[in-house]
């Protein structure tokens, strides 16, 4: 085995840097320092959060707090907001989604005898109905809570409709040193602020700026108030450089230790061992430190930096970590609506980037590539160009490691609109499918026109299957978005023909370990709009397309919105996939889909990988706080390469793995890096045969004869949901869904319901 890898690693060698005559050589930066210092600055950044996110973190008013969230707010912080006089409709504080009975309360500091109390509700984003049931307790010195008011059910508002709750109390006798506002049942409890009054001066607040507290945390909260004009409750960061505590050293080591002994039946012992002595000096070295007073910070950042270079010389003796290559795009996130179907729209492209090759990824002298650094296209409309002054998207890598598919847009619409808004289309804006070896020479485009082209993906007999507007049609609702779905082509971007004729979109085509295409669907047909595009399975042809689970979620909550970028990991029939949102891009948090257990139309077939990152929008909001993983590439059910940032800004490419442990392996500070595949051969799934007569080889293999399909339904009861009792099938009607041809939504009116879609009934057959 050893000795076919090394023969791999030689023809690759040759492959890269044999060139044809008349390309000249791309240049090879060398990395070394500038990646050291990136990689420090990684565990500078992470030994931040680490302190930030410690419950005794010396934060004003810490010691009151019983939880702090990631980015270091204490729950006495956030509940600090509902009380200091700041009135604005958004929310002065927020406990846990979906919190069993979450409360807030204030201390007064003394006894009062309350004449009211004013509640301003938070009144954005629709969400002031779930406080409709809101409660009032009460506490004197003794501690006891008992409950003074409860609300009818009716939803209350606050400054922006200037009608606050107010709840009278004079007459009811009521004295209190801590008053608790608590939400029965489970509930995203969030207010702007709370106002409490006296008897002694019905004019004064005597809540305002008085210690507060709350249930729980969220990833929410913020320190105060949410001002007006931030999207994001992540506060600042509360220092530039790390405290290094001890705690997080030993955390350190301890990953070490449980990545050694991971690692130690399949990696090489003549590199393990010598590190498994060094971490074991390190320790004793921290055993020495931690019995001891005011260690001198360079003596913590030391031991720690030692502590994260063994940790990372651990990580890439990882025997699956056996590729010394990695290609990967570089590529600005896209601009215009914030949405999942905008953000491959060309028109809506950010001109930049590039295809690179990383070279000795895991050594200490990374060396980077720009594979079209000297390449011209030789076919196609763009002839001549070299590809330098647009976008770039999607990369793919042939079964042979020898030739790379993607997806460029010569990016025109940006000069226009500059980010804004726009929907425009046309073949200097639009993307289109090139082909290239892997040594930057042979470039030629692949397709051409108006629509969109990207996602391309080899599949096992050649041809190539890929993501594009062609059927025609638009989204049911919100803006003019055509719809985009699969098709295929040879490889010489011939013979191109559709193989979903779906009526929403679909993205990222991939091929599983038996051959099967993966993709992602919307299918909100009779379902709730937003939280149904999940992986999807069908036959190479199209055939037999079907999905393992999300159609109907238990709640809105209960999983993620999206799965996107799903691969099929080797050697099992798991799949690992990016959770996105809805309004969002492909980017968020890494699950392992599991399709052989029982869907509960919840999480059961879910495993997450990176618990550390929420789902966005199904969990957590601003959506863009959470955009932090993507394009996941699956070494095995626990190791993985993915980009990822922790800001979800300008993502690097790490090696993560699924118990928390995260390298960097390349960053570019001015751009994200997307799609990182390793550069060599892997094995080739099994050709499934088709059964459609459709592409131009087997039209003329059936020379005219068409054979039809009969379909079996064995059993029309066996259904995801319950029959009524006594339901007696007759018949079954076979119906047809048409795309929307016109791009206003709801016009023309199809239906009573908004977004409604046209349906044809085929015909109606009886039930034997």
């Amino acid at each position: 085995m050893r000795r076919y890898r090394l023969r791999v690693g030689l023809y690759l060698t040759i492959a890269m840097f044999t060139l044809p005559v008349g390309l000249c050589p791309a240049r090879t930066i060398e990395l070394g320092d500038s990646m050291r210092e990136l990689v420090e600055a990684d565990w500078i950044d992470r030994d931040i959060r680490f302190t930030a996110s410690r419950p005794n973190h010396p934060r004003p008013s810490a010691k009151a707090a019983s939880k702090v969230n990631a980015n270091g707010v204490t729950t006495a912080q956030d509940a600090a907001g509902g009380c200091d006089g700041l009135k604005n409709g958004r929310w002065g504080f927020h406990t846990a989604s979906g919190e069993q009975d979450p409360w807030w309360q204030v201390d007064l500091q003394d006894q009062f005898k309350l004449d009211r109390i004013v509640i301003f509700n938070r009144t954005d984003d629709n969400t002031a109905s779930r406080t409709r049931n809101i409660q009032i307790l009460v506490a004197q010195k003794d501690g006891e809570f008992k409950k003074v008011y409860q609300h009818n059910n009716q939803t209350f508002y606050g400054v922006k409709k200037n009608k606050p709750l107010v709840v009278a109390l004079k007459d009811k006798d009521v004295t209190a040193r801590i008053v608790r506002l608590r939400i029965p049942g489970k509930c995203s409890f969030a207010l702007d602020e709370v106002e409490v009054y006296s008897t002694d001066d019905q004019k004064k607040n005597i809540a305002l700026n008085k210690p507060a507290d709350q249930k729980s945390i969220s990833q929410h909260s913020y320190p105060g108030t949410l001002p007006k004009g931030v999207n994001s409750a992540v506060p600042p960061k509360a220092a530039s450089t790390g405290s290094f505590d001890l705690a997080h050293t030993r955390e350190v080591v301890e990953r070490g230790k449980t990545l050694i002994a991971r690692l130690r039946p399949d990696a090489e012992a003549r590199r393990l061992n010598p590190l498994q002595a060094g971490l074991n000096k390190l320790e004793a070295r921290l055993a020495g430190l931690e019995i001891g007073d005011s260690i001198p910070h360079e003596v913590r950042r030391k031991i720690y930096f030692d502590a994260r270079r063994l940790a990372r010389r651990i990580a890439f003796c990882n025997p699956l970590l056996d590729f010394d290559k990695i290609l990967f795009i570089k590529r600005h996130d896209s601009v215009g609506v914030f949405h999942m179907c905008d953000q491959y729209y060309g028109c809506n492209a950010r001109p930049a980037g590039g295809l690179f090759v990383l070279s000795d990824p895991f050594g200490e002298s990374p060396k980077l590539i720009n594979v079209l650094e000297n390449s011209i296209v030789e076919r196609g409309r763009l002839k001549g160009d070299n590809l330098s002054t647009g976008a770039f998207l999607s990369p793919e890598l042939s079964y042979d490691g020898k030739t790379i598919l993607f997806a460029y847009t010569q990016a025109k619409a940006y000069e226009k609109y500059r980010g804004k808004e726009a929907y425009e289309w046309g073949p200097e804006i639009s993307y289109h499918i090139f082909k290239v070896n892997a040594d930057g020479s042979g470039l030629v485009q692949l397709t051409d026109g108006p629509s969109d082209d990207f996602d391309p993906c080899f599949l096992p007999n050649g041809r190539i299957v890929f993501i594009t507007e062609r059927r025609g049609g638009y989204l049911r609702c919100g803006r003019h978005c055509p719809v985009y779905t699969i098709y295929s082509m040879e490889p010489d971007g011939s013979d191109i023909i559709c193989i979903s004729f779906h009526e929403t979109h679909e993205w990222h085509p991939s091929v599983d370990n038996d051959g099967m295409l993966v993709y992602t669907r919307w299918d909100y047909v009779d379902r709730d709009t937003n939280v149904a595009h999940h992986i999807w399975t069908s036959f190479p042809d199209g055939r037999d397309p079907r999905s393992f689970h999300g159609n109907y979620p238990a709640s809105r909550q209960s999983r993620p919105w999206m799965e996107m970028s799903i691969r099929a990991i080797p050697g099992s029939h798991r799949y690992v996939a990016t959770t996105g949102a809805h309004h969002g891009n492909a980017f968020g948090s890494l699950v392992m889909i599991d399709p052989r257990i029982e869907d509960d139309l919840a999480m059961a077939q879910l495993t997450r990988l990176t618990p550390d990152t929420p789902f966005p929008e199904a969990e957590a909001k601003p959506i863009r706080n959470y955009m932090r993983y993507g394009t996941p590439w699956p070494l095995s059910e626990d190791d993985y390469i993915c980009v990822y940032d922790a800001e979800a800004k300008n993502r690097g490419i790490y090696w993560i793995d699924r118990f928390g442990n995260r390298e960097l392996i390349y960053r570019d500070p001015s751009i994200s890096s997307l799609s990182p595949i390793p550069l060599r051969p892997r094995p080739r799934p099994p050709v499934i045969p088709g059964r459609t007569i459709q592409t131009a080889r087997d039209i003329q293999k059936a020379a005219g004869k068409v054979p039809q399909e009969t379909i079996t339904i064995v059993n029309v009861y066996d259904s995801d949901f319950t029959w009524p009792q006594g339901s007696n099938v007759a018949a079954l009607r076979i119906i047809q869904l048409l795309p929307k041809t016109t791009p206003p939504p709801n016009r023309p009116r199809i239906g009573i319901a908004n977004q409604t879609n046209a349906r044809a009934v085929l015909g109606t057959v009886p039930v034997e």
